[in-house]
């Protein structure tokens, strides 16, 4: 049986989002194919097991063991299905923990992530390679009180 390791929780503001997301996964997955062990990221960046099946309600068990070893429980699944959303999880930082220690995981690599987080940058690469993108204006402090005219 293959070993999964769910994350989910973590420190960004959409910390909520991913716990309704890993819901949604642990729901959905065929636990007859895959052994599923889950870990939520609390809002203050610590790990622990969640032995729960209710994601979005997690702070509200009263027995949550800390991870202590972060690298040598994830080096013990098969895979790693982050469901972090935000900073900390699609950014590319949580990626580039499972690309430095060799740990399969679910999703686009550490550099892929990087650079589609940065939405300025997403479209100048898309531009750059002839993909169709809507017009769009970056907002900064000197522009932000620009009057502008919408479609």
């Amino acid at each position: 049986m293959t070993k999964v390791i769910l994350i989910f929780g973590g420190e960004s503001n959409e910390h909520e989002v991913s716990c309704a997301s890993a819901q949604y996964i642990y729901d959905n997955i065929d636990k007859k194919k895959y052994e599923l062990l889950s870990i939520v990221i609390s809002k203050t960046g610590e790990w622990y097991f969640f032995e729960g099946e209710n994601f979005t309600k997690w702070d509200k068990y009263k027995y949550l063991n800390k991870v202590e070893n972060v690298v040598d429980t994830l080096k013990k699944c098969d895979v790693v299905f982050p469901i972090i959303h935000g900073a900390y999880g699609e950014d590319g930082r949580l990626q580039s923990l499972f690309e430095l220690f060799h740990i399969p995981y679910v999703g686009c690599d550490s550099k892929t992530s990087m650079l589609c987080m940065d939405k300025e940058y997403t479209k100048v690469l898309a531009e750059y390679y002839g993909i169709p993108i809507l017009d769009y204006e970056i907002l900064t402090r000197r522009n932000l009180k620009k009057k502008r005219e919408y479609p």
